[in-house]
Parts: C-alpha cells; sequence; structure tokens
C-alpha cells in the first residue's frame, strides 16, 4: 500500500507546493527592520508563491479531465463538480460562518459582516467586489477557472472531433488577452483590487498549467525531450520573468505586477 501511494504522488510537486506555501506566509509575515536583506526580498516578492499555485491548480486540475477522457473517451462533468465542491465548499462555508460569529461576539466590527461584505464571499466575486476577507479573493478566481474549465471542454468534446487540439491556441489567446488587460491598467495608480485580484488578469496562469498538463498526458514523448533540450533555457526564462518580484516587489507596481505575473 505504501509503495502504491509513494508511486502516485510526484515529490517535485509537492516541493512546490511547499515553497508556494513558504512564499505566501512570508509576504504576510511582518519583517524586522534588522531582518537579514535576503528574508526581506524574499517577502516582498512572496505574492509569487500564488502565481506558483495557480499554475499548479491549472496542471493539476485540467489533468484530472484530460486523463478521464483518454481513457475512457468521456468526461463526467457532474462527478467533477461535485468533487470539487466537496473540497472547497463545506470547508470555506464553515471558514466564514465560524469567523462571522467570532466578529459579532469579540470584534463587533460589523462593517466587515454586514451583507454587502458577505455575498461577494459566499457567491465567490470577492475578487471584484469587496469581501469580509483579504485573502479569500484567489479562491474566487480558482473556482472561476473550474467553472471556465469544465464550459470549455464540456462544449470542446462535443463539438470537435479532435477537442484537445486546440489548447495551445487556447494558451495563446488567454495569455495574450491576460497580458493586454494587465497592460491596460498597468500605468495607473496601483491597487490590487484592480491590478492583481480580478480573474482576467489572472487565467494565463492556469492556462499555463492546463497546457502544460495537455503536453505532458498526450505528447509525453516530445514533450519530455524538449524539456529536458531546453531545461537551462527555461531556468534563465524563469529567473528572469520572477527575479524583479523579489528586487522591487511583488505587488507595488502595475508595471512590475503585469512583468512579473507574465
Amino acid at each position: 500500500m505504501t509503495d502504491k501511494v509513494s508511486k502516485s504522488r510526484l515529490v517535485p510537486l509537492d516541493l512546490l507546493r511547499f515553497w508556494a506555501c513558504f512564499l505566501v506566509i512570508l509576504s504576510h509575515t511582518p519583517i524586522p527592520k534588522a531582518a537579514p536583506n535576503f528574508l526581506k526580498q524574499l517577502s516582498a516578492g512572496g505574492g509569487v508563491g500564488v502565481d506558483l499555485f495557480f499554475v499548479l491548480s491549472g496542471y493539476l486540475v485540467s489533468g484530472l479531465l484530460l486523463k478521464e477522457f483518454k481513457n475512457t473517451g468521456n468526461i463526467n462533468v457532474t462527478r467533477f463538480l461535485i468533487r470539487r465542491g466537496f473540497k472547497i465548499y463545506p470547508a470555506f462555508y464553515f471558514y466564514l460562518f465560524s469567523t462571522t460569529i467570532l466578529i459579532m461576539c469579540l470584534a463587533k466590527d460589523w462593517i466587515n459582516i454586514q451583507p454587502s461584505r458577505l455575498l461577494p464571499e459566499i457567491f465567490f466575486v470577492q475578487n471584484y467586489f469587496v469581501g469580509t476577507w483579504g485573502h479569500t479573493w484567489t479562491l474566487a478566481v480558482e473556482e472561476h477557472f473550474y467553472l471556465l474549465l469544465v464550459l470549455g471542454i464540456y462544449l470542446a468534446t462535443r463539438l470537435l472531433n479532435n477537442p484537445f487540439a486546440y489548447i495551445p491556441l487556447v494558451f495563446i489567446f488567454l495569455s495574450t488577452t491576460c497580458f493586454y488587460f494587465r497592460y491596460s491598467v498597468a500605468f495607473e495608480p496601483f491597487s490590487s483590487r484592480t491590478h492583481v485580484f480580478p480573474t482576467h488578469l489572472r487565467l494565463d496562469a492556469f492556462s499555463f498549467g492546463l497546457l502544460i498538463s495537455y503536453m505532458h498526458i498526450f505528447h509525453k514523448e516530445k514533450f519530455t525531450q524538449f524539456t529536458s533540450r531546453s531545461s537551462l533555457l527555461l531556468i534563465a526564462l524563469g529567473m528572469a520573468f520572477i527575479l524583479p518580484a523579489f528586487l522591487y516587489g511583488h505587488s507595488h507596481s502595475g508595471i512590475i505586477s503585469m512583468y512579473t505575473l507574465t
């Protein structure tokens, strides 16, 4: 049983999850002035952890659907949505309910629990409208991606003979569109709510994960050869895009945010 479980897990992905968690937690942790500079720089660019989570979600969640179609020739959309729902909704709504009660009883912060703040949380649109909590916006982006992914795959499998062959084009379209939207606000006064939170600014990360999943499942040999031959180039490009986030701060400038999100 142990061998079976260990073979089913991808340790490198667990390591990426660890670094994503570490960076996000660090970015929300007050850093003392006397702390080493490298720690301050890591904290400044900690938002990169969220980007990494989005790419991982695109890769792992879309992989479930792509593998199911490859193995069975069909996709059970209802089963997928129910499983996603049970993974997210019970824990999130319990969190929302319990923290609302605590706010009412202890903090008495009535502004943050008024209907205009709670409704965006309940319906997962807190990345467009001000909600009760500042960090749940990522869940909204995830939910929007799941729905768009299921809708897109459902339509593609019924309308197209080779539905997943168009995924590279989908990636090009979404990455170009998201870059345009980020550029359109890059020179405006920076705000996380307009430059970072909206789903239409972040879908390219998920689509990149979707592209990797597609290549890994349907073109594994070519994909493995490409990544092996180009590993140094890919690392160099990755560092070139990520380093400015740590040097200048991931979420303090529209230009830097546009660049590092790309």
